[in-house]
């Protein structure tokens, strides 16, 4: 589940949408689609889909599910390679 807080700062969503690219690029380095992503996850579509764009705030349980579907620390998902 994700939350969508309301009045952030720009560098908080700053943030979210370079998490949310990271998360991107490697679901596609491993050729799966946002729903196989989400499926592996346990997670909604939909949020995989806010989540990537950074429209989304997920919770740490969201995190962590995708760097283990992504067979990454979850501080990957956090900075560059």
């Amino acid at each position: 589940m994700c939350r969508v807080p309301s009045d952030q700062p720009a560098w908080v969503l700053q943030q979210r949408q370079q998490v949310g690219s990271r998360i991107r690029a490697l679901r596609e380095r491993r050729g799966l689609s946002q729903l196989d992503l989400a499926g592996q996850a346990g997670i909604s579509r939909e949020t995989m889909y806010r989540t990537e764009l950074g429209t989304a705030a997920p919770t740490i349980n969201v995190i962590l599910r995708l760097a283990d579907a992504l067979e990454v620390t979850p501080d990957r998902l956090f900075r560059d390679e």
